[in-house]
């Protein structure tokens, strides 16, 4: 892989995506105030103007995402883009100066798992009763060398259940397709001494499925994270920590290194092949689920999607 490739945000998420880029060859500089950064770094945007990215990858803080994102486009307009998901804290204008030839996604690397793919492809053309799925690990375990109370996930329209852990919200519309109404509960539940959702269930019927329910929490002291189908004549699950794919009972076992979903999905940001890759209007979808959530949980009532 010959490119350059920017990373903005020094966290635990743009030092992965640092790493996988030079394990694939590119040259990588990083805009971000730490100075313990091996390799080139900038301290602002402004001082990185001169860096000539071929793939930008926003990875700071959500909160941050759409200023950023405007900021990146004023820079390298021809950049193909790679922002975190989820791609804004709230349903947000993307900024006038996209184009139809941006190349820009979001990224849910979940997409890339085999097992996923896997069910995907097997259920793409079969009749959808019900769709499940499940994640769930105390944030604790998330960032072990950090207190979790000091982390953006702790705070309120930034971390929680329903933005943090949304790669669940895109799984079951890359499924069942787009949602059509959610009824919601969440909130602040346990102990963790956050300000936000720790524990969220949604209850959702989407184009393709008329039964879907979600689980997200920050709590679970035995991580979980799984992907049921009941289709017709099959059922079929995606285990993403065991990495198997069970389907009728019959389990696969999948090799799945740890980086190598960041690897699929950065690979197909360089080569523009979209199939798998999270394109923006996808993002924006999971974003007005997790809104009409947080409606819908307020009022105690169904959300509908604006048509």
């Amino acid at each position: 892989m010959s490119l350059h490739l920017l990373v903005i945000g020094g966290g635990s998420i743009g030092m992965r995506h640092a790493r996988v880029a030079a394990t694939l060859g590119a040259e990588v500089a990083m805009v971000t105030a730490r100075l313990d950064i091996d390799g080139l770094r900038f301290a602002s945007l402004d001082a990185a103007a001169i860096f000539a990215a071929d793939v930008v990858v926003i990875a700071n803080e959500t909160g941050k995402h759409h200023g950023t994102l405007t900021s990146v486009l004023a820079r390298w307009p021809s950049a193909k883009l790679l922002i975190e998901k989820p791609l804004f804290a709230e349903p947000l204008a993307l900024p006038l100066t996209m184009t139809m030839t941006t190349k820009a996604y979001v990224g849910y690397c979940l997409r890339f798992h085999p097992a996923v793919q896997a069910l995907v492809e097997r259920t793409a053309q079969r009749r959808l009763f019900s769709i499940q799925a499940t994640v769930g690990q105390h944030l604790s375990m998330w960032r072990p060398d950090r207190d979790y109370r000091s982390t953006y996930s702790a705070r309120a329209g930034e971390g929680g259940a329903l933005r943090d852990l949304s790669h669940e919200l895109d799984l079951v519309q890359l499924v069942g397709a787009r949602w059509r109404r959610v009824a919601a509960l969440l909130g602040q539940v346990t102990d963790l001494e956050v300000a936000c959702d720790d524990v969220a269930s949604l209850l959702l019927q989407t184009e393709r499925c008329p039964n879907v329910v979600v689980h997200l929490d920050l709590v679970d002291r035995s991580p979980r994270r799984s992907l049921v189908v009941h289709a017709e004549d099959m059922t079929i699950e995606a285990d993403l920590i065991a990495h198997t794919l069970t389907i009728d009972g019959q389990i696969e076992q999948l090799e799945v290194p740890r980086d190598a979903l960041f690897e699929r999905q950065l690979q197909a940001v360089v080569d523009g092949d979209e199939r798998w890759l999270c394109r923006l209007g996808s993002a924006v979808d999971v974003l007005h689920l997790i809104a009409a959530a947080e409606r819908a949980a307020g009022a105690s009532t169904w959300e509908q999607r604006a048509t």
